[in-house]
């Protein structure tokens, strides 16, 4: 006896829960209905990712209806019960809720739950708001990959969140992505750098961290800890906005092993002198993406270090991006060469951008970047207007970069763009790849339609033209290119024809 094809698909557990991870969750409420097989196959879509804790707490005990729920009664075992026949279920949390119950409801959890894991299955964990000490409640072995984002306010609250650090390896030994980060007010910050190296130096599997700057303590052993993860592959260290950046030195590199032997992207929010520092104290040889953001006050000669410890260090680099928020002089002379000499050795680099310096940027420049750096398909050199002043890069140089370097993708320049006496003609070949052109600060200082009529020339078809701010004659360009850019095309392949048939004859 054969059945159609369809009763066959749904009747297969993997092809029907496949399925149901396209339905909405009203859809798979209603086949959880259908039948015994359906029902746990719907259940197990609507519960794989729960992004409150509203579901797991409602499933648990009654609720009382007020602005900080509690439960209404202790919870009794066959709670439990209940709970777990949807809890195995679970594979995601994102528990960003906590404040909004009250505190009893955690504890009466803690106190009454049994020995077994509440969620045997569950893979990833995203927890922020609440207090470090709730962490335990949600932590397994099987957990792989941990966001956790606490404040404390008090030395109660640092205590928390010591304990959770110190049980991670223990609770967590197959966590590989780790999202790291405390916003303490100065009465409750304390250092904690002796239990980060502890914690961090037994995670033996973990391949990407994230760690706020207030932890990662730079001239503590927590560095030596990261150099020796045989598996990190991604390594950033980022900035809260209530946090200060402070310099510092990292000590030496120890002198057995070469350190961050698998690491490939790294990001600092750092001073330069100290990025330079730690390109220099370590090996980084399978580094393909650095990015350092300094808050700090810099100064040229620290890009011309960070760029030389670059081409020494990373020479399988091939993304840079630099940026600095200030500098304390203005550009001395003879910096732009020392910069094209530096850069001129990263010959491995794919994309370069640095941002926010006193750079004036002119076409000889420009062209001996991309001269010096054939593999370029990125590049972004955007100085700080207030430093440099207006551009002195002539916008008309983007003809010649049209031949240096066709094959580039997304271009951003600091540009003049008054066309003087520059010729609009269909004979120049534009850019083969470039996907965006971002004119950043640079002022629209000719028409709408001259602008447009010379992009035309220089822009491929289906190039986005990017700007920052508002400016509506820049508006007015984007909108005009696109029909520009078709009529071009269609000139030069007319004059294609015409010389075709002229050779014929």
């Amino acid at each position: 006896m054969s059945f159609p094809a369809s009763v066959s698909v749904l009747g297969t557990a993997e092809l029907l829960h496949e399925i149901m991870g396209y339905c909405s969750p009203g859809d798979n409420f209603r086949n959880a209905l259908v039948s015994k097989a359906w029902s746990d196959n719907a259940l197990n879509v609507l519960w794989h990712r729960v992004d409150s804790l509203r579901p797991l707490v409602k499933i648990l005990a009654p609720l009382q209806l007020s602005l900080r729920p509690a439960f209404t009664r202790p919870i009794i075992p066959i709670d439990w019960a209940g709970f777990r026949k949807y809890s195995w279920r679970v594979h995601e949390i994102k528990a960003h809720d906590w404040l909004q119950y009250d505190g009893s409801i955690f504890v009466d959890m803690a106190f009454s739950r049994p020995s077994y894991d509440l969620f045997p299955h569950l893979r990833s964990v995203d927890f922020e708001g609440g207090s470090a000490k709730y962490i335990a409640l949600i932590s397994h072995t099987t957990i792989t990959t941990l966001h956790i984002r606490v404040a404390a306010t008090n030395h109660v609250d640092m205590l928390a969140f010591r304990g959770m650090l110190m049980y991670l390896p223990d609770r967590t030994p197959k966590l590989e992505h780790l999202d790291l980060a405390l916003a303490a007010t100065p009465h409750a910050h304390t250092n904690i750098s002796s239990e980060l190296h502890i914690v961090l130096g037994n995670l033996f599997r973990l391949k990407t961290l994230h760690i706020s700057v207030s932890l990662f303590d730079a001239n503590s052993r927590t560095l030596h800890s990261l150099s020796r993860l045989p598996r990190l592959e991604s390594l950033s260290v980022f900035q809260l906005n209530s946090e200060l950046q402070e310099d510092a030195t990292p000590y030496p590199a120890p002198s057995s092993g070469t350190g961050f032997s698998s690491l490939t992207s790294l990001r600092l929010t750092h001073s330069l002198t100290y990025a330079t520092s730690l390109l220099e104290g370590y090996e980084f040889i399978q580094l393909r993406s650095f990015t350092i953001s300094s808050g700090t006050q810099e100064t040229i000669q620290s890009l011309v270090n960070i760029l030389e410890a670059v081409a020494v260090n990373c020479l399988k680099l091939a993304c840079l991006v630099v940026q600095s928020a200030g500098f304390e002089e203005m550009q001395p002379q003879g910096s732009t060469l020392a910069v094209l000499q530096s850069l001129a050795r990263c010959l491995s680099l794919t994309e370069l951008q640095l941002q926010d310096f006193p750079l004036n940027l002119d076409t000889n420049f420009v062209s001996s970047i991309m001269t010096a750096l054939p593999a370029l398909r990125t590049l972004v050199l955007r100085p700080d207007p207030a430093a440099v002043g207006p551009p002195t890069l002539p916008i008309s140089a983007l003809s010649e970069f049209t031949s240096i370097c066709p094959q580039m993708t997304n271009l951003s320049l600091y540009m003049d763009t008054t066309l003087v006496d520059t010729p609009i003609t269909g004979g120049n070949k534009p850019f083969l790849r470039l996907e965006d052109l971002d004119v950043g600060d640079s002022p629209a200082n000719s028409s709408a339609g001259e602008l447009a009529a010379f992009l035309s020339g220089v822009l491929p078809e289906g190039c986005r033209l990017s700007w920052r701010g508002f400016p509506p004659r820049w508006a007015s360009v984007a909108d005009l290119l696109p029909t520009l850019i078709r009529i071009r095309k269609a000139e030069q392949a007319m004059i294609n024809c015409q010389a075709k048939h002229t050779d014929i004859l």
